[in-house]
């Protein structure tokens, strides 16, 4: 919230470069890590050097694209978010067969690619003027100055940290329930990558078919409901998994040689 007020204040392109540059720079530093206490103050880094670029990604889809393509212009730099999910996981994973190092290395030589590609083709774009001033207490007293747009910041500050705080339970719920190993957690979570991407492409038509009230509020009542059947149908199917794994154990174990099934035999005349 701090870094995104201060930035909105100053020139566009010179955040932009310089968030990405401190991103670049950090990320390399992780893969130069003697440990990992190390290796987390330089993530820390980067995620604070992330959030000076993103709003200016977002800031600058307004500045520099004609009114009616807006929203599909912020629908495909969504897709863009789900598509590095789908591609950054199994490269990932690829790529730390090699060495743990490794994924740091290439994201940080790619993220120097994109500041070169940034700093060439990037326009040039002074912050937009706040009706409330200058600096943080300007740019909020502004922004929450709008009880429409306050109203529409709380529900989506609700909507994400309980997405968010769902998507850190995907791992351990996979696991638990579903008894699935790393490479199949890996693949479900490609599978959701997928559904963003796709969600985010059709967000422009869904938002021009039914306006954008009822965009916004289909896709809210279809997570709830889908999140609320998530609390029945797992548990059962993940203890009838776990079933059905102890069985596969039992019968492998009656049948191994000296296993309690040969043992019953050995001792038939």
């Amino acid at each position: 919230m701090s870094e995104g007020s201060e930035s909105g204040s100053a020139h566009r392109r010179t955040v932009l470069l310089c968030g990405m540059a401190a991103f670049t720079l950090a990320t390399a530093l992780c893969a130069a890590a003697q440990g990992f206490t190390s290796m987390l103050l330089c993530r820390f880094l980067g995620g604070t050097s992330a959030a000076f670029v993103s709003p200016q990604i977002w800031a600058a889809i307004p500045q520099t694209v004609p009114t009616a393509r807006i929203a599909r212009t912020m629908a495909l730099a969504t897709a863009g978010l789900s598509v590095s999910q789908v591609v950054g996981i199994p490269a990932g994973a690829w790529l730390a067969l090699l060495s743990w190092r490794a994924p740091f290395w290439v994201v940080s030589a790619g993220a120097a690619a994109v500041w070169v590609l940034l700093l060439k083709s990037f326009p040039s774009l002074p912050p937009a003027a706040s009706a409330g001033g200058s600096g943080r207490r300007g740019v909020y007293a502004d922004v929450l100055g709008r009880g429409p747009l306050r109203l529409l910041l709380a529900g989506y500050l609700v909507f994400q940290t309980g997405n968010f705080a769902a998507i850190a339970s995907y791992g351990s719920w996979f696991t638990r329930d579903f008894a699935m190993d790393q490479t199949s957690v890996g693949a479900a979570m490609m599978a959701l990558g997928t559904g963003n991407t796709a969600g985010a492409l059709l967000g422009a038509r869904l938002v021009r078919r039914l306006g954008p009230r009822r965009a916004l509020a289909a896709p809210f009542v279809a997570v709830a409901c889908l999140h609320r059947s998530r609390r029945r149908s797992p548990r059962r199917t993940g203890e009838h998994l776990k079933g059905r794994q102890m069985a596969d154990r039992t019968s492998r174990a009656s049948s191994a040689p000296g296993g309690t099934g040969n043992r019953g035999a050995a001792r038939t005349p």
